[in-house]
């Protein structure tokens, strides 16, 4: 699947979301990755502590990266989170972001030696 971002997504807004967050940039590369999961799969997968999980889950509702909807399963089984598309475009912009960073430091260290 091909993403383009569009012209006026908010880099500061992902940089607030993900970037001061490991916990939140894993669970959304592991829904990513996986495809939709029940919030214990998510913690049980990534090895993110229950806390942090749902505090971070809930951060990147919030924010519109992930949804939560029913699972499907008995009525009082845990929800189904998503990755949304804007989702999806945050973490591709932050990808950006990180490979443009990577190779400003390349070409530095060429210059530098």
């Amino acid at each position: 699947m091909q993403i383009h971002l569009r012209s006026n997504f908010n880099r500061r807004a992902v940089d607030r979301v993900l970037g001061s967050s490991p916990t939140r940039l894993v669970i959304l590369s592991f829904l990513a990755h996986h495809g939709p999961a029940t919030p214990p799969v998510v913690t049980r997968q990534t090895g993110v502590s229950a806390t942090a999980a749902y505090i971070s889950l809930g951060d990147l509702e919030n924010a519109g990266y992930v949804r939560l909807g029913p699972s499907g399963g008995p009525p009082r089984s845990s929800k189904t989170v998503s990755i949304t598309a804007m989702g999806r475009e945050a973490l591709v912009a932050h990808a950006r972001q990180l490979a443009g960073f990577a190779g400003q430091h390349a070409v530095e260290r060429e210059v530098n030696t």
